[in-house]
């Protein structure tokens, strides 16, 4: 069968057109800068809601989701929570995105591949039925080390996932360590994000912040165009390895973490399992707040 789009997917891509046109006049550059039009129809037939996702799809890259990503995302979520698939008929022709991958995530998509084929065949399931290859692709970017992050990946399927959650998670953090790695090729350098002096000195600290609460605070106090994430935060401390994952929910924090002033408390999730989170405490904000002030 010819690859085309249903009238559902046609709307889509109208409505990332639509998008596009907006940026491209608001920053007064041609259409194909923002994204070209392959971008666009692998956007339509992969509808990505998460960075993971939005990152395999056809010319995008890095630059292209940092400057981009969440308005695209935005609109694509949106339209499937209302619009029902499928988006296209037919089989579309993809480069293999194998490539995206550094070889040692390629190494680390080899494992998971075969591992979930063994454990689809002990379910009498097709591989792609339970878990197909861009969800593994997913899993080798994001790296999830308990089932409260797997969960959360796009491609992770309900029925299925109960049988290879523990597994994966295992291969996952057995092959990095247990420490957050980048194991795909970004094209460009991520532009920083930056505070001034005077800005920093409107940062309203608490007795304890998360990761989310600090990157909000940041992003209340900044002018800068670059907004934060958790991520942005967790990985420069990890990076200092103040802390690490453990198996099942559990952190690990250094003496080094303690001293910069690291805690944990615990949380349960809807099912009943139990896990840890990191608190900052007021050191460790004010530390942090200074990271970020452009020199």
């Amino acid at each position: 069968m010819t690859f085309k789009l249903t009238p559902a997917g046609e709307e889509l891509l109208a409505k990332l057109k639509d998008l596009r046109k907006k940026i491209a006049d608001e920053e007064v550059v041609p259409l194909f800068y923002v994204f070209p039009n392959d971008a666009l129809i692998d956007m339509v037939v992969k509808t990505p809601i998460d960075e993971a996702t939005f990152l395999t799809c056809e010319k995008v890259g890095q630059k292209g989701y940092d400057r981009y990503g969440e308005a695209f995302i935005d609109v694509i979520r949106k339209f499937t929570l209302l619009h029902k698939g499928p988006y296209y008929q037919g089989e579309p022709t993809f480069e293999n995105k194998r490539h995206f991958l550094t070889e040692e995530g390629r190494r680390l998509f080899e494992q998971l591949t075969v591992q979930r084929d063994l454990i689809a065949h002990a379910h009498h399931l097709s591989p792609d039925q339970m878990l197909n290859d861009q969800t593994l692709i997913n899993f080798v970017v994001l790296l999830p080390y308990s089932r409260e992050e797997m969960v959360r990946i796009y491609g992770v399927k309900k029925e299925y996932r109960d049988f290879y959650m523990d597994p994966i998670i295992q291969t996952i953090y057995r092959f990095t360590g247990g420490f957050k790695k980048r194991l795909y090729h970004v094209d460009v350098p991520r532009p920083a994000f930056t505070l001034t002096k005077e800005e920093a000195s409107h940062f309203q600290t608490n007795v304890a912040m998360n990761a989310t609460m600090i990157a909000r605070e940041l992003n209340r106090i900044s002018s800068s165009k670059i907004r934060l994430s958790a991520t942005d935060i967790t990985s420069k401390v990890k990076k200092y390895h103040y802390y690490q994952n453990g198996f099942d929910g559990e952190i690990l924090i250094s003496k080094a973490g303690e001293a910069f002033g690291l805690t944990k408390a615990k949380r349960q999730s809807r099912d009943g399992r139990n896990y840890e989170i990191v608190l900052y405490n007021k050191d460790a904000q004010i530390k942090i707040v200074q990271w970020f002030i452009a020199s």
